[in-house]
């Protein structure tokens, strides 16, 4: 680790911003998370049991004992209603360890499905219908309001009876749809490219709405998680709400509006970690959010009036590589230190083809330029180089205290 320098400037900043805090969830596994509108949730995953945590925190778990008889091997792609209904794909147990990993080698897994009512009714299903094959893997499910199934291929949305396993054939996505919300009676689905807007009610799409598809394709980079809010039967000054949460943070988008406003600064809270994907959005009571990211973690996300809007002051570090550890310290560090922001930069992201000798020159470029950050971390990088260059400052005298406590 090498440190530069810390800028600051010195005008008055307004207070109110977006902070985080993490939600301890009741278990590991967990690879899917459904938001209730009562503030509830429901957990689900491979190796763990279906676990429904109550608004107050309580936590119930089913007994998903029977999966042991039912000829599942790994599941996946699931979906929850709100009333605890379930489907997902799985593949068979008569797979072998090493004939999946064979399968999954060449891209020719092909999943079963499953169907549990919320009375825990089950329901192997034997989908069928038109548009649909049985080399056809749905990757995404979700539950209307009305209790209607959804699910998206790679190339397809589909609506799907549970009663009889009949599959519709609904209309076609440019690539795999990752994302389903419901306003009213519009399906909205997004791909990692564009919006989808599917009126149930007259069975046809509907035409784009620009600024959602705008974002949709400027954020390609992970995952965008949707959540509705609706304004109350009795309110009719208000409008429906669309929030959507992604590594750039939170923003809001008034429905049938031209504008998609930042409401939380994804540097200043979670959502900002590259290290994690946000994967389910739940709106709560004061303008609170719940989000559930890959990787088995949650937080709250709350307005602060005592934080300042924005940092007065921006600490850049800088490392070739994404590293966790270093990314979870700058989060720790602007939680202590609210008037700093912690702007972390790496060469090479993982969402690009930047090679190492790329990324080097990179910031050989922006060291001329006096575009310094203020701490890099010498992952690779020759540290002799920029000694001599002079932008390196010794940390012997800095840390001699705490060698001699021992630390």
């Amino acid at each position: 680790m090498a440190l530069t320098a810390c800028g600051s400037t010195e005008e008055e900043i307004p207070m109110g911003r977006y902070a985080d805090r993490e939600v301890k969830l009741p278990g590991m596994g967990y690879e899917y998370m459904h938001p209730c509108p009562d503030g509830s949730y429901y957990l689900f995953g491979n190796d763990v049991e279906l676990t429904h945590v109550a608004a107050d925190g309580t936590v119930d778990k089913d007994n998903w004992g029977w999966e042991k008889n039912a000829n599942i091997h790994v599941k996946f792609s699931y979906g929850i209603s709100d009333d605890g209904a379930v489907i997902f794909g799985y593949t068979p147990m008569f797979y072998s360890d090493e004939e999946y990993e064979a399968y999954a080698a060449e891209g020719d897994n092909r999943y079963l499905y499953y169907y549990v009512s919320e009375e825990g009714d089950r329901y192997p299903l034997e989908l069928y219908g038109t548009d649909y094959r049985k080399a056809t893997n749905l990757e995404k499910f979700a539950f209307a309001p009305d209790g209607r199934v959804y699910a998206a291929s790679a190339s397809c949305v589909y609506r799907i009876n549970v009663e009889n396993g009949e599959t519709e054939s609904l209309f076609h996505t440019q690539n795999q749809v990752r994302e389903f919300v419901f306003v009213g009676n519009t399906m909205l689905a997004l791909d990692k490219e564009k919006a989808y807007l599917y009126d149930m009610a007259g069975e046809r799409l509907l035409e784009d709405i620009s600024v959602l598809n705008e974002f949709v394709s400027s954020h390609q980079s992970g995952r965008i998680a949707l959540a509705v809010a609706d304004p109350d039967e009795t309110d009719t000054e208000r409008s429906t709400v669309l929030y959507l949460a992604c590594r750039n943070g939170l923003y809001r988008y008034v429905w049938d509006g031209s504008v998609i406003e930042q409401i939380a600064d994804g540097q200043m809270v979670a959502l900002g970690d590259s290290q994690y994907n946000p994967y389910a959005l739940q709106i709560l009571d004061d303008e609170q959010f719940r989000v559930y990211f890959s990787g088995n973690y949650m937080v709250e996300m709350y307005y602060d009036e005592t934080l300042p809007m924005r940092p007065s002051r921006e600490l850049t570090v800088y490392s070739m590589e994404e590293n966790g550890r270093i990314r979870y310290a700058g989060r720790l560090f602007q939680k202590e230190h609210p008037d700093v922001l912690v702007r972390y930069e790496t060469g090479m992201d993982g969402d690009n083809a930047v090679s190492r000798e790329d990324a080097l020159k990179n910031l050989n470029t922006k060291i001329l330029a006096g575009e310094v950050p203020d701490v890099i971390i010498l992952d690779g990088i020759d540290m002799e180089q920029y000694a001599e260059k002079g932008v390196l400052k010794e940390l012997d005298d800095f840390l001699a205290p705490y060698g001699e406590e021992g630390v």
